[in-house]
């Protein structure tokens, strides 16, 4: 048992990567890296332009981690030691966690609806898209096919195809479809939807 104390309060999930760290980010604009057996810190990263962390770090097979902030910008941090490897500004905050594609491409959703694939590697911009000028809340989820799925904050749901940014389907979840959970992709390709009314589609 052990207990770590940090700049103001926590939102952002804990994740372990393969090397037995602890990694959170935090309103203190502050990302953790923690010895998860004995609580002792690793380093911390902060960044720039007082930019709270809330959303939960992705982190890649090179132990690369990956976040937004609410400050517009987008990092990757080296988990081994720290160290920035790129930043990237986007339109507005970020309260999503981003996703992390099977070729190395990171999803990232701003909260003015703004869609975006960044190369995980160099942090250059792939392609982005507004596909509804509303907000999104809601972390994005992709097929096996590698179809992209976001939940705007009108409740419009939209498939947009990973390769080309282009929207290939778009439905409604309702008037009250404000939703702030991940949309669920299965091995086929169906989906799982919960709007903020409850309902489950």
């Amino acid at each position: 048992m052990w207990d770590f104390q940090v700049g103001f309060y926590i939102e952002s999930s804990p994740i372990i990567g393969s090397n037995g760290k602890l990694y959170f980010g935090c309103h203190d604009n502050k990302v953790y890296a923690l010895d998860s057996k004995t609580g002792v810190k690793y380093w911390d990263f902060e960044v720039a332009d007082s930019g709270a962390i809330v959303s939960s770090l992705v982190i890649g097979m090179d132990e690369t981690l990956y976040f937004g902030t609410l400050a517009n910008r987008v990092y990757a941090v080296n988990g081994k030691t720290g160290e920035k490897k790129w930043d990237y500004g986007v339109n507005s905050g970020v309260n999503s966690s981003p996703l992390l594609t099977k070729n190395n491409e990171l999803v990232v959703c701003s909260t003015d609806g703004t869609v975006y694939l960044i190369d995980g590697e160099s942090g250059n911009l792939v392609w982005e898209l507004d596909p509804s000028g509303t907000q999104i809340h809601s972390n994005p989820a992709i097929s096996a096919s590698g179809y992209i799925y976001v939940i705007t904050k009108n409740g419009l749901v939209y498939s947009i195809n990973s390769e080309t940014g282009s929207v290939e389907e778009q439905f409604e979840i309702g008037e009250t479809g404000d939703s702030r959970t991940s949309p669920l992709i299965d091995q086929n390709g169906g989906g799982f939807l919960i709007n903020r009314a409850g309902s489950i589609f």
